[in-house]
């Protein structure tokens, strides 16, 4: 692979490395009764449509698709440690 390709991934996940623990203190500092509320909140914005479906959102950009993709595999990384 060329180098400024590498570079460029490299680059990427160092950005999203330092998003995670950034906001990885924020997560967990947030209680079961928050989370709750915003899961009941959420649900009820669902029901009244006034959601947009992450399909419709984001299309078919393969990059966003990738990066959700790739977070929800690092996500299941750290619950296992």
């Amino acid at each position: 692979m060329p180098d400024d390709i590498q570079d460029a991934i490299a680059s990427r996940l160092l950005e999203e490395v330092t998003d995670e623990q950034a906001w990885a203190p924020l997560f967990d500092a947030t209680s079961d009764a928050q989370w709750t509320a915003l899961a009941r909140a959420t649900r009820r914005e669902i029901r009244a449509g006034r959601t947009t479906p992450i399909e419709d959102a984001l299309g078919d950009s393969s990059e966003a698709w990738f990066w959700i993709g790739a977070h929800a595999g690092y996500e299941r990384l750290l619950r296992r440690r």
